[in-house]
């Protein structure tokens, strides 16, 4: 997901109390971000990150708006990731987890001194994501107090995550209203996507980062959107070998396995679909865990699923 949107939509009021408790200077300097994939943790927390930064510049946040300037200076130098007194970290492509290597190049962020004595953020994206050890040294860094540093975690809320870093943050539980999504989605693509959509990628059970990170994985397929089913797009998934790109999240194609199985049981009521639902939401998690061939698992789910044999 684009997380440099430069219009906040849907969490107006989460960030109106953040930028009030932030000009009263009582904003905690470890705040968790939690709620739901896909639901926009990260833009929220991006526009609350320009907002501060860019207070005294030229082109500064418009908190009437809740709009980022793009001629701001540190919106450019966050969008290039190069601005002296922020650090990101997140988990990289290639890898299962936050890696203790990553936190422990933290450490020479956080002793070191801030550009014209400014407040240094730290972003940490899908704290879930945290190995013990990347954890266990996270946890060491927030235990010590420095007032000039803030640490910003997003998390998401279906995965769990150190209750010793819990019990020391403030966390901010995220909801977006439903109502939101389709101007989200249109936004994002800048053209109105959503009513052309098949209406089974229209289920309420999506966040609007899905149904964004979905449309994608349709346009790099090349199909049709319109009157597109489950079953049509994943075995166009399975034809094409689109699992091996290394550019598409696996997650993605989780969620479309999930939506298929959710809609068989909607539509055959029995009780022994839910085992097979059960045995290949297994198998699928222990070959990511074990970084095994997807191969095989796709080979098996078209012929007990997709052609029902």
């Amino acid at each position: 997901m684009n997380n440099f949107n430069l219009k906040l939509l849907g969490f107006e009021s989460y960030f109106r109390d953040l930028s009030q408790i932030y000009l009263n200077k009582n904003l905690p300097n470890k705040l968790i971000f939690s709620g739901r994939r896909g639901i926009g943790k990260l833009l929220l927390t991006n526009h609350f990150i320009n907002y501060i930064f860019s207070m005294n510049e030229q082109f500064a946040y418009n908190l009437d708006m809740n709009i980022i300037n793009d001629k701001n200076k540190s919106f450019i130098l966050l969008k290039n990731n190069s601005h002296p007194n922020f650090h990101k970290i997140c988990k990289e492509k290639d890898k299962k987890y936050i890696e203790i290597s990553q936190i422990r190049n933290l450490y020479n962020f956080v002793n070191k001194s801030s550009f014209n004595d400014e407040l240094k953020i730290i972003l940490i994206e899908d704290i879930e994501n945290l190995s013990v050890a990347s954890s266990n040294g996270l946890l060491k860094l927030i235990e010590e107090p420095n007032k000039n540093v803030h640490y910003f975690l997003t998390h998401n809320s279906s995965k769990s995550i150190l209750d010793t870093i819990k019990s020391r943050c403030i966390t901010y539980r995220l909801n977006l209203d439903n109502k939101y999504k389709t101007e989200i989605i249109n936004q994002y693509f800048d053209e109105n996507i959503f009513d052309e959509l098949s209406e089974e990628f229209k289920d309420p059970f999506l966040t609007p980062g899905d149904v964004i990170s979905l449309i994608e994985l349709i346009k790099i397929l090349d199909v049709e959107i319109t009157n597109l089913t489950l079953e049509e797009i994943l075995q166009k998934i399975i034809e094409k070998n689109v699992y091996r790109n290394k550019n598409i999240s696996v997650d993605n194609i989780k969620i479309l396995i999930e939506m298929l199985f959710i809609k068989k049981y909607r539509l055959s009521k029995n009780e022994n679909f839910l085992k097979l639902t059960y045995y290949f939401n297994k198998k699928f998690s222990d070959i990511i865990n074990f970084n095994l061939d997807l191969e095989i698992f796709f080979l098996e789910f078209k012929s007990r699923v997709l052609n029902g044999k």
